[in-house]
């Protein structure tokens, strides 16, 4: 009995650290952390039923067992409340996840099999989990409130001699009405460390709950109630607890005769190699596959935890209710669990490293401009223009191809030209389509110039329909000798129609008061396309503070500001200069990112990112106002070692009008794409592409980030979209720290 009060105060200070608002990873790397202590300390609590056990089992009456069965429920009643507690934070993140692995891939068949045979085998050991709940002591949890906890300090200076520990503060408010803390000095306490206890309980929660209301709680179930519960949870039956956990263990780690295990055939292996191609883990679950792995391992390691917790509370009662001994059982199971925690962390961590840790968002349902995608207008749009009125002598000695590059000089005899908006910009590239045509024009406000163009020859430019605005255009000849033609070409024109510009100004997070970037967005913002970041406080071991999290106000600035230059602040789309870099800008170990910015690298705009040292144990930024620094990839299309390639938009589409579900391809770093013209077929060259993702890319929970990327995604003959791509926080460095200090000898 010396032992019980003191194991549950320690079982207390490990789990009260999951009820803070740190970040996933620091979370569930003190799930992994304190595995093996719960699994040795439940093992302690045989004392709870070895203590006065008489020696004949026949002296053992209904008094003695239910006195020792509500010791021994209430004492599992604390360990599945901390637990539960553990358990909904990790189920609030896995949901979505588990969600995605089943929706992502549902033809393939023996993809359906293997998820379908894991769900199965974690709904039995929940459901008995369930139940297991239900037998132990209902209403005010002890460990729930101050009360409760000082309740379990007096066992322990009452039934363990020598040991004193003392209640040092009454409690200390994090967040009022919501979180309370207790800090306790615990002397003779191996290590002689203090207990941090933290529980989601108010002050109004500080009612003591008395031990007789526990017994009375407990004694609501019959023995036999219990004891059938315990005989069909280590039965050998092919649904018992027993069974599945090594059912489930096989599925996680499969063993083969003469090898230790294989990875390959495991089933995270099996995710990670059927997932790693797949859009919806990396566009809709929220996570990167590496969070989705290891958070689905995490819930996995959770539900043996639980299944172990049953078994050695079922041979603990059967051994009250002198149906043997169990201790060889229940030392087998501590084994074998051990030796299942090393290998299944040992696997997850394997398929960690190999596992992507990219981040990206896909196509959303429906399209809307401002909501999901913004665009650069008038950068190049075609333009119909006379060959008379691109010079100065108003002369058609040449042909169309003679112009390509040109300006409006005029506009002979009013003709179509003062029907339509005229080129104040270069005129470039010009060619001859036919003589005469039909042309629609758009409505004003429109960023384009034409809804469609029929020459007579029967070539349609875009898509024709209605018109409410049609134009009859003609050619014509100059003294029988000379042909006026029509051309049709491409207007650069800057201006108030045309929004064309980069902010080139860095977005950091707030480093002062230890923030980092948790996401990335592009943003529209006074007709300039900015870089903009999500930050969030960093908190030990790659945690992050959810309740600090929040998106960066992007500067807000003018073109026409004073002071305001091109060239420093923000870049001008051209002809000349309309490149932009596509890259994955990755940071080297033990830096996080803590700000993006574009450059001019040439003529092409260029992707940096900020990086700042941090120490994992505290998790603190190292001196992050003068040791971070920009990094980004400086190739350009003519470097010797590692030229850039060009992605080359073919006969590219509105990417509105691009077919839903269509196959998307996706660019790959060092390349770099030019914003042009639509296809002229298709769209008369009315809208520049690519267009801009502004769909934010930010992980949930937020977790730190090691990169940062641009990339395109478009569909054949489609303009597509340029978008921003992040890296998450490795998470598998941790499952090395953790195998390493955490297996035993």
């Amino acid at each position: 009995m010396k032992f019980t009060a003191l194991f549950f105060v320690c079982i207390l200070y490990h789990l009260s650290y999951f009820t803070t608002v740190s970040g996933l990873i620091d979370e569930v790397e003190d799930v992994f952390s304190i595995s093996k202590d719960i699994a040795s300390t439940v093992f302690k609590a045989w004392d709870t039923v070895s203590e006065h056990l008489p020696v004949d089992q026949s002296e053992i009456t209904p008094p003695f067992l239910r006195k020792k069965g509500a010791k021994l429920t209430s004492k599992m009643k604390l360990i599945t409340h901390m637990l539960e507690n553990v358990d909904r934070r990790i189920n609030s993140v896995t949901i979505s996840a588990v969600s995605s692995l089943r929706n992502d891939f549902q033809s393939i068949a023996h993809y359906e099999l293997r998820v379908g045979e894991v769900h199965r085998l974690t709904g039995i050991i929940e459901d008995a989990y369930a139940r297991f709940v239900a037998y132990l002591p209902d209403g005010t949890d002890i460990g729930d409130s101050y009360s409760a906890i000082k309740d379990q300090l007096d066992l322990v200076n009452e039934e363990t001699p020598g040991t004193n520990i003392r209640l040092r503060h009454k409690h200390i408010s994090l967040d009022p009405g919501n979180i309370t803390e207790a800090t306790y000095n615990a002397e003779g306490v191996e290590g002689n460390t203090p207990i941090r206890v933290v529980s989601d309980l108010s002050e109004e929660s500080e009612k003591k709950p008395t031990r007789a209301h526990a017994r009375k709680l407990s004694d609501s179930f019959e023995p036999y109630t219990l004891e059938s519960f315990a005989h069909a949870t280590v039965s050998h039956s092919s649904d018992s607890v027993m069974q599945v956990l090594h059912t489930l263990a096989h599925q996680l780690v499969p063993h083969r005769e003469g090898f230790r295990f294989h990875l390959k055939d495991g089933f995270l292996s099996y995710l990670s190699t059927t997932l790693q191609d797949g859009d919806a883990v990396m566009c809709q679950g929220g996570q990167s596959l590496q969070q989705l792995i290891f958070n689905l391992y995490t819930y996995l390691h959770m539900v043996q935890l639980k299944g172990y917790v049953m078994l050695q509370f079922s041979w603990m009662l059967l051994r009250l209710y002198g149906k043997g001994n169990f201790v060889t059982e229940s030392m087998n199971e501590k084994n074998k669990f051990y030796k299942r925690f090393d290998k299944q962390m040992e696997m997850a961590r394997q398929v960690l490293e190999t596992t992507s840790n990219e981040m990206r968002r896909c196509d959303p349902p429906k399209n809307i401009e401002g909501e999901t995608y913004a665009q650069i207008t008038r950068l190049l749009q075609g333009y119909i223009q006379n060959e008379v009125d691109m010079n100065g002598d108003e002369s058609c000695s040449e042909n169309c191809a003679y112009y390509s590059y040109a300006k409006q000089h005029g506009c002979f005899k009013n003709g179509f030209c003062a029907r339509q908006p005229s080129c104040t910009g270069r005129i470039l590239n010009c060619q001859f389509v036919d003589a005469d045509m039909g042309v629609c024009l758009s409505d004003i406000g429109s960023t384009r110039r034409y809804n469609w163009i029929q020459y007579e020859n029967g070539r349609t430019l875009g898509k024709r329909g209605t018109c409410s605005k049609y134009n009859v255009v003609d050619s014509w000849w100059r003294w029988l000798v000379l042909h006026c033609s029509y051309c049709f070409c491409l207007c650069d024109e800057p201006g108030r129609h045309s929004d064309r510009y980069f902010s080139l100004r860095p977005s950091s997070s707030n480093t002062t008061f230890n923030k980092v970037v948790t996401g990335v967005r592009f943003a529209k913002r006074n007709r300039m396309i900015h870089l903009q970041i999500q930050e969030g406080e960093l908190l030990p071991h790659g945690g992050i503070n959810q309740n600090s999290v929040s998106w960066r106000p992007v500067p807000d600035f003018r073109i026409d500001d004073p002071d305001v230059k091109d060239g420093v602040d923000y870049h001008t789309l051209s002809w000349e200069s309309r490149a932009l870099d596509l890259d994955d800008v990755k940071l080297p170990p033990k830096c996080l990112l803590t700000g993006v910015r574009l450059r001019k690298l040439g003529d092409h705009l260029n992707l940096e990112a900020e990086c700042s040292l941090f120490n994992v144990t505290t998790g603190k930024l190292v001196k992050p106002a003068t040791r971070k620094i920009w990094l980004g990839n400086d190739n350009t299309d003519g470097s010797v070692a590692f030229p850039r390639e060009e992605l080359i938009l073919k006969k590219p589409d509105d990417p509105m009008a691009a077919l839903p579900g269509c196959p998307a391809v996706r660019s790959t770093s060092n390349m770099f794409i030019k914003f042009v013209n639509s296809d002229i077929d298709a769209d008369a060259a009315q809208t520049t592409v690519p267009f801009i993702d502004i769909q934010s890319v930010a992980p949930s929970p937020a977790t730190p980030l090691v990169g940062v990327g641009i990339y395109h995604r478009g569909c054949q003959n489609s303009g597509g979209y340029v978008a921003p791509k992040v890296m998450t926080y490795d998470a598998s460095q941790h499952l090395l720290e953790t195998v390493t200090v955490g297996s035993e000898a």
